[in-house]
């Protein structure tokens, strides 16, 4: 088995302390992000204080800065169109979806996570923040409740990384992307391409399992995507005082797509 494949399983002794069935990494992450929407607080990933300014920072309700992570910031210096549909993957507490919402008043924006206590908080900010440009849903992204080719911009902030089946992710943002539409992903790169790893459950909880530029690229192509471009390389630290690698991955979505476009 390659070093590619290894990083993207969990052998049964790490999800359940060696007995029993194992239980599946998505439902152990959801689990642990669910509980923390109701502490009000994460101890996981980065700050989003690594990632946006204050000003930005002081424009949402304090429970969505403690209870978001951010590697980086996806749509930062992104010229975005009047009127375009903005898909966040893995919306989490909302941080990144009710910062475009606000950036973009004439666009939809519309948030996917599995956790139903971090939508519940994400639709109360929205809520306080007046914004009725912005939904959240509870769903998996790795079947996004919307149509196909719906969206012109899909996001995703230090998310992909949690997920063992990252090219059903991918696949997914592809589908719902219209032609020409992009999509824009901060995640953690590994520093070390040829380093062997065996991750713990935490480690997925951090969005800690990363991988190579050339794993990362490979696996876009292969969900159909035209293009990819990796920008801002750089380290950020983690709230436990990790530091690791982070990066803005651009793709886009060929404008030679043989279908009909949608609504979101």
């Amino acid at each position: 088995m390659g070093r590619n494949e290894k990083s993207w399983s969990v052998p049964m002794e790490v999800v359940n302390g060696g007995g029993g069935a194992a239980a599946p990494v998505d439902m152990l992450v959801k689990q642990r992000y669910d509980r923390m929407a109701v502490q009000g607080s994460s101890s996981l990933c980065c700050s989003p204080e690594e990632s946006y300014s204050p000003e930005e920072l002081a424009s949402v309700p304090a429970i969505v800065r403690e209870l978001s992570s951010s590697c980086g910031s996806p749509l930062k210096g992104q010229v975005v169109a009047a009127n375009q549909c903005i898909l966040d993957l893995g919306s989490g507490a909302g941080l990144d979806a009710l910062l475009c919402a606000k950036r973009y008043p004439d666009s939809k924006v519309i948030g996917v996570d599995a956790s139903p206590n971090m939508v519940k908080t994400a639709r109360s900010a929205a809520a306080e923040m007046n914004l009725g440009n912005v939904e959240f849903r509870v769903g998996d992204i790795r079947r996004v409740p919307l149509r196909d080719q719906s969206v012109d911009i899909a996001i995703s902030n230090c998310v992909i990384s949690m997920f063992e089946d990252k090219s059903k992710v991918l696949s997914e943002a592809f589908r719902v992307l219209k032609p020409g539409g992009m999509l824009m992903i901060s995640d953690t790169l590994l520093e070390n391409a040829e380093q062997s790893f065996s991750y713990a459950q935490d480690d997925w909880e951090k969005c800690i399992v990363a991988l190579s530029p050339q794993e990362y690229e490979a696996l876009i192509l292969s969900s159909g995507f035209a293009r990819v471009e990796f920008r801002d390389i750089k380290k950020v630290l983690y709230r436990d005082g990790q530091e690791v690698v982070s990066v803005k991955v651009v793709a886009m979505k060929s404008e030679n797509v043989d279908a009909s476009s949608c609504c979101c």
